[in-house]
């Protein structure tokens, strides 16, 4: 890392960050020796999704920042810059040149800051649910980063829930909560109503209300997937694949937010599987 302020070719300071892992990851905690090398701080990340390639700066994640100071914080950010600290504090002073063990939680709506083994902090918040891990500074800060661990919690989702995009954040909906044959499906702002309550069937069925399942109503790249009446056909059955897909059994094509559109709304259809965030769901 360069302690030199870089040319921006952007608006804003972008602080450096880098992140790994996959979008559908849920529950772990993520844990590194860090130590930093001058007066400043750095931050573990957790369930980071899209950031904008604009402002770099503005990622969806949650963060754990430590400062040498001793001050500590659990953070939450979005693509729009809206930064929120959700807990804080402050413990004996870090220093600089010394080795600290750092840990960032996130089980559920319940994420957990330690700092050298022992828990500093907590706190609630629902808005990101899946995402990477990574590594940041604060800008011209250089720090050192050793013993990555990254601990899965828990055994996944159950059958019944919601079925967040990866790249919107916003939940898989039956258009105005209606449940007649034919209703579209869209991405809306996640609400625990029950048009957006899927049941995940031994016989491979996304249902919803109990009676409807998530249907397709061809083969075709961009047909609109709906709901309908449950007739064990296998333009009804789904496969959900551990990279965060989910494929129809008859089309072999991706559940697929149109566009990679991230508003209300938007339409989901069937698409080629490509990767994108706008093919990855999170169950939960």
């Amino acid at each position: 890392m360069s302690e030199q302020t870089p040319i921006f070719w952007t608006s804003g300071h972008a602080e450096p960050f880098t992140l790994l892992g996959d979008l559908s990851w849920r529950n772990y905690t993520v844990s590194s020796d860090v130590m930093l090398e001058k007066s400043g701080y750095a931050q573990l990340i957790g369930r980071a999704g899209n950031y904008n390639h604009e402002g770099p700066q503005n990622l969806n994640a949650y963060y754990l920042r430590v400062a040498d100071n001793g001050s500590w914080s659990i953070r939450s950010n979005n693509t729009s810059g809206n930064q929120r600290t959700l807990a804080s504090g402050t413990v004996s002073a870090l220093g600089t040149g010394r080795w600290h063990k750092v840990s960032l939680t996130l089980n559920g709506t319940t994420l957990t800051a330690a700092i050298d083994g022992v828990t500093v902090g907590s706190a609630s918040d629902s808005t990101w649910v899946a995402g990477q891990i990574g590594y940041a500074t604060g800008q011209g800060v250089t720090a050192q980063f050793d013993n990555l661990s990254i601990t899965p919690i828990g055994t996944g989702p159950s059958a019944t829930g919601e079925i967040r995009g990866a790249g919107s954040n916003r939940c898989l909906d039956v258009n105005g909560q209606s449940q007649s044959d034919g209703a579209v499906v869209q991405i809306w702002d996640c609400n625990s109503g029950a048009n957006q309550s899927w049941t995940a069937t031994a016989s491979n069925q996304l249902t919803v209300y109990g009676n409807k399942c998530l249907d397709a109503p061809s083969t075709s790249n961009g047909a609109r997937v709906r709901i309908w009446s449950c007739t064990g056909g296998a333009n009804q059955q789904w496969r959900i694949n551990a990279d965060g897909t989910i494929t129809g059994v008859q089309s072999g094509l991706c559940l697929d937010v149109t566009g990679q559109g991230t508003a209300n709304g938007t339409a989901v259809t069937l698409w080629t599987c490509n990767g994108g965030s706008n093919q990855r769901w999170t169950r939960y």
